[in-house]
């Protein structure tokens, strides 16, 4: 007959159990569930005070052409607005999106949710730290077609391609709504609010 091994555990006000011994096979079920409980514990309160969840790696993929579509393109993909800054204005890669290959490639998105008001260089923190960089114009275009129902009633921004006119700097989104689909810019300087939806790739 196999002999099942015991410890003695003494209670946190110094008496001893009932039984005065515990089954060490229950022991470390205890033990497992009080680590894998306080692992849980810590990423849920860590989510909550950092206020940022991304979905799992390349959860989203498109093939991107790093080329501006045609504006009769563009209108086919979204027939409800083309915002004529993507003609008329100029638009470059932000700092740490200047060095992103060219390439075509398939190309994996996450998501990026703050959950709270911030500005433009507080969610370009969040992101760099995380491993993971905004996606560029071309990238979002991809994403829009690869993925038409994902931006309904919603906004995906992307901010790794900043558009310029008149001293003022724009940012890129897409969006489905009642009127239709639509590719459309806002202004920098404006707070995001916290639903905010970021198109980000992984380093």
């Amino acid at each position: 007959m196999e002999t099942v091994p015991y410890v003695s555990i003494r209670c946190l006000d110094g008496r001893w159990p009932k039984h005065g011994r515990v089954d060490m096979n229950n022991l470390a079920k205890i033990v497992l569930f009080l680590v894998v409980g306080v692992e849980l514990f810590y990423v849920a309160v860590s989510s909550k005070e950092e206020g940022l969840v991304t979905t799992s790696p390349s959860t989203f993929s498109a093939r991107v052409v790093y080329k501006i579509p045609t504006m009769e393109e563009l209108s086919r993909l979204f027939p409800a607005k083309v915002h004529p800054l993507l003609v008329y204005g100029t638009f470059n890669p932000i700092k740490v999106c200047k060095n992103v290959s060219r390439e075509t490639r398939e190309v994996g998105f996450e998501y990026v949710y703050l959950g709270r008001e911030a500005s433009f260089e507080d969610v370009i923190f969040e992101i760099e730290v995380r491993g993971l960089r905004p996606a560029l114009i071309e990238e979002l275009i991809a994403f829009a077609a690869r993925y038409p129902e994902e931006y309904r009633q919603r906004p995906t921004i992307a901010l790794g391609s900043i558009a310029e006119m008149s001293d003022y700097h724009w940012y890129w989104f897409i969006l489905q709504d009642e009127v239709g689909k639509k590719l459309s810019v806002s202004n920098i300087e404006d707070n995001f609010r916290p639903s905010a939806r970021f198109l980000t790739v992984r380093k």
